[in-house]
């Protein structure tokens, strides 16, 4: 009956698409599209697993004593440190070089951006008391506890930090002590 007035004529099938050169109006079947698709959604969705590990999380708590059980401590900071890098910041604090046995009662005013100063680094503690680190060796552990207008070192303990796990950081009578899980 009646034809549209503006239609244009239709390449034939295999034609390059106007102003295109070399691509053709062939089409894809639906199914291949769909296969190709899957493919990169599955190769992209493996990789997501693939980023090595996240690093050691930790957690600091007060030790458990006779009477009740130890808690997570919320806030504060560790400071993870070599052993000279250790020296340089207490030296730097005002605070005197403890014996290796002493150091996990050494306290102290303290800043803790002297912490970075000293070219060590500085992990938050959260509110459950937990945190995370990359950093691996051998190492000094240190807590700070922030309180009003001040920071204060709690005292630290050696441990050679591996690539990931678990670590437990607690205060109590033993001062600060540090164990892998």
């Amino acid at each position: 009956m009646s034809s549209p007035t503006h239609a244009s004529p239709r390449p034939a099938p295999g034609a390059p698409l106007a102003g295109f050169v070399g691509i053709s109006r062939r089409r894809v079947p639906r199914v291949a599209v769909v296969a190709v698709v899957t493919a990169l959604g599955l190769a992209l969705g493996g990789l997501t697993g693939c980023g090595g590990p996240d690093g050691l999380k930790g957690t600091l708590r007060t030790a458990d004593t006779k009477t009740k059980h130890g808690g997570p401590m919320s806030g504060g900071w560790i400071a993870v440190l070599t052993t000279d890098q250790l020296a340089d910041f207490l030296r730097e604090s005002g605070i005197s070089q403890p014996s290796a046995q002493d150091s996990a009662f050494v306290e102290g005013r303290v800043r803790h951006e002297a912490i970075g100063e000293a070219g060590g680094t500085l992990l938050p503690v959260d509110d459950k008391g937990k945190f995370t680190t990359t950093v691996t060796g051998p190492r000094q552990l240190c807590v700070l506890r922030e309180l009003p207008q001040v920071d204060v070192l709690r005292g630290c303990a050696s441990v050679d930090l591996p690539a990931d796990g678990d670590l437990a950081i607690t205060i109590g009578d033993d001062g600060v002590v540090a164990k892998l899980r």
